[in-house]
């Protein structure tokens, strides 16, 4: 399963409905983002940033073939938007040792990747438009 993310207004995300559209939209995106990565394990980034759990919303939008779209938590883009590199250099290591539990990850792709959401999240706020991902089977 693959995740894609996307910043987007809900009217944007419903005219999405393949794959390909999703990867078309991507491509206009300053930063594009995506791996394996489970509702879960982003969700748990709530925990290593807000000091407490919230979920990803799962919207009523769909892809063709079932894949849902989920809206990450408005408060987490936000503090996420705000952290300093440091801070999100830090963050893969709670991140690792809390969600990554088990798995073969490397803590430095994780911290690459928290570098790459926090662009995606900078420009999201910056364009008052929300963060979603949606999980993809192979």
């Amino acid at each position: 399963m693959y995740t894609y993310f996307l910043i987007a207004q809900p009217e944007e995300i419903a005219g999405l409905r393949t794959e390909s559209d999703v990867l078309s939209f991507i491509e206009n995106l300053q930063t594009q983002i995506g791996g394996f990565y489970s509702r879960e394990r982003i969700d748990y980034l709530s925990s290593v940033f807000l000091k407490e759990e919230r979920r990803s919303l799962a919207t009523s939008e769909k892809l063709e073939h079932g894949s849902q779209f989920f809206q990450i938590d408005s408060k987490l883009v936000k503090q996420v938007a705000a952290a300093g590199q440091d801070e999100l250099l830090d963050a893969s290591v709670p991140w690792d040792e809390g969600a990554w539990q088990n798995a073969e990850v490397n803590r430095m792709d994780l911290a690459g990747f928290l570098l790459e959401f926090a662009e995606l999240c900078k420009t999201a706020v910056a364009g008052d438009k929300n963060v979603y991902f949606v999980l993809v089977e192979e």
